[in-house]
């Protein structure tokens, strides 16, 4: 007679989740919401052994047990045994081809064939995009904290993050957000006052999205976020692009999706800062 299944104990889950770098053990996977898969199967051996399970996602576990393709035994076990660090996180951002491609900032858009750099704060501080192919929509940019620490860099879609215990990654498939404490070690006390100039409901909670990446549809990106360095920042919402320092600010507002600025073939430059902090277009 087949014993009743007994719940896994939470810390073997957690200690699971930590072999793989919190994310599914599948180094062909980014998605970060994992099931307990046991290698050898609890309706053999009828047992919760750390040593025979791993942490894999929903869509992976599926495909081990039903799958087209076979993932034998063997591959999962070489998956359980890749060291990950415990300090990073790594995932990806899907973005679905489409006839168009643009990236949205504030209530504008950004089209190239080739590549624009839309603004930057310093030489290390901007965000940017190239097209692929014609329709592979490729983003890259890094945040950094006002104390000048890297929170996160997307290089091709590749996401980076170095853990905080103070710093929240979230996700799901097709966007993602990091939330960080309200206070002048992450986002400036200026920067927040100068943005609420035009929405006044803007960082007034304890925590706020220093960056949030979301895939609008095919082909069509929306980025919001707060670029920093020293006395410089530029804080993207849905709204609007705000260049400020402690000095003044400036804003770009167009009408949505249907504000368009265009680029022919090569390398391409927006928006920057003059010397009073004003917006510098650059194309």
């Amino acid at each position: 007679m087949t014993k009743r299944r007994p719940k896994i104990d939470d810390k073997i889950k957690e200690q699971l989740r930590q072999e793989t770098g919190g994310k599914c053990a599948n180094p062909g996977c980014s998605v970060m919401r994992t099931h307990i898969h046991h290698i050898k199967h609890w309706s053999v051996y009828q047992t919760h052994d750390a040593k025979h399970m791993i942490a894999v996602c929903p869509t992976c576990h599926d495909a081990i047990h039903f799958g087209k393709l076979s993932i034998t035994d063997e591959v999962i076990y070489k998956w359980k045994w890749i060291r990950r660090s415990n300090k990073t996180v790594r995932s990806h951002l899907y973005i679905e081809p489409g006839e168009t491609t643009k990236v949205l900032v504030g209530s504008v858009s950004v089209v190239t064939p080739d590549e624009a750099q839309i603004f930057e704060v310093s030489m290390n501080n901007k965000l940017k995009f190239r097209v692929v192919d014609g329709d592979i929509l490729m983003l890259d940019l890094k945040i950094f904290s006002a104390a000048g620490n890297e929170i996160l860099r997307v290089i091709d879609n590749h996401i980076k993050h170095e853990k905080d215990p103070l710093v929240e990654f979230r996700q799901v498939p097709g966007q993602f957000q990091v939330v960080v404490p309200n206070n002048s070690e992450y986002v400036p006390q200026w920067a927040i006052e100068a943005t609420q100039e035009h929405e006044p409901g803007f960082g007034i909670n304890e925590k706020i999205p220093i960056v949030h990446i979301e895939v609008i549809r095919n082909g069509v990106v929306r980025v919001q976020g707060i670029w920093l360095e020293n006395e410089k920042a530029i804080v993207c919402t849905s709204e609007r692009l705000v260049f400020c320092s402690p000095n003044g600010n400036s804003q770009i507002t167009g009408e949505g999706e249907g504000t368009v600025l265009k680029t022919s073939k090569g390398m391409a430059s927006f928006f920057g800062f003059n010397n009073n902090c004003c917006i510098c277009v650059l194309v």
